[in-house]
């Protein structure tokens, strides 16, 4: 019998230490600048859950407190990120009202200097 979370060739706990190491690399870069990169996770999860539906039942007992906490981390980060996104939403709705209300007042300032004077506007 192999070992539990063998996998032909790797380990579902291999695996799995990948993909919370880029997940906390993910959460680093979010909480330090607003960004992460997650391309591919979609990828090496799917192959994680490939490989761990091909194990026998007793061998994935030992897997379900990690898998479990990788979702519970997966759904966490992917709720920061809409978080993220909708305050970025929110400063740039305001960033662009702000530019209105400048560029009307700028506006305003124009036309004052023209043609507001009796008798058709300056000399």
């Amino acid at each position: 019998m192999s070992a539990p979370g063998s996998i032909g060739g790797g380990t579902a706990n291999a695996r799995i230490d990948r993909i919370e190491a880029r997940l906390a690399a993910a959460r680093a870069a979010l909480e330090n600048d607003g960004t992460g990169d997650l391309e591919g996770l979609e990828l090496e999860v799917s192959a994680l859950s490939t490989d761990v539906a091909a194990l026998p039942a007793q061998e994935t007992t030992g897997l379900r407190p990690r898998l479990l906490a990788l979702l519970d981390e997966i759904n966490r980060l992917s709720a920061d990120y809409r978080d993220g996104l909708e305050r970025l939403a929110r400063e740039l709705g305001e960033t662009g009202r702000r530019r209105q209300a400048v560029s009307a007042y700028h506006k305003g300032q124009r036309h004052k200097g023209h043609g507001n004077k009796p008798g058709g506007g300056g000399r």
